[in-house]
């Protein structure tokens, strides 16, 4: 089929094995990194564990700090922040929908390098079994040619 399109297997192949590099590397990002769910987050290069809210994650980094700036400190009546946490709030929701597409994204990635390695694989299969069948037609025709030339006497020529 792919020849009478005139697609280029070899091309195919090594689109589809590109992708499966790109997203193994991923894979392995995400694993190198501590990264096993989506959004993720990390803090001093450490994974972030709590909840992904702007108090919770300015807590988070403040904590992070030896000696942590002005901005950090808590008022003890409110126990909340003393700065305007929603501007985080807003980037943290960036994040989180990022996350969320990227991992849409390698899911979708996912599922058509399946695909597509299922239908290399038939194809693959059908080739294989068109070269099986060249191979005994061309046995067969061997055979033939083979008896003829043992029956071939020159006697039949005179």
């Amino acid at each position: 089929i792919m020849e009478e399109l005139k697609i280029d297997l070899s091309a195919v192949t090594k689109c589809l094995t590109q992708k499966e590099v790109l997203l193994q590397e991923e894979l392995e990002y995400g694993k190198k990194n501590m990264i096993g769910l989506y959004p993720s987050l990390k803090i001093n290069d450490q994974p972030y564990m709590g909840k992904l809210n702007a108090e919770d994650v300015f807590m988070t980094i403040c904590e992070a700090f030896n000696e942590p700036p002005e901005a950090c400190f808590f008022n003890e009546e409110k126990k909340g922040s003393s700065v305007d946490l929603s501007k985080f709030e807003g980037e943290i929701k960036k994040l989180q929908e990022n996350s969320v597409k990227d991992a849409k994204k390698i899911s979708a990635l996912e599922e058509t390098i399946s695909q597509s390695k299922e239908k290399l694989s038939k194809r693959l299969s059908k080739i294989e079994s068109s070269q099986n069948e060249i191979k005994t037609m061309l046995s067969s025709q061997k055979e033939v040619e083979k008896q003829a030339f043992d029956n071939f006497s020159l006697t039949d020529f005179e």
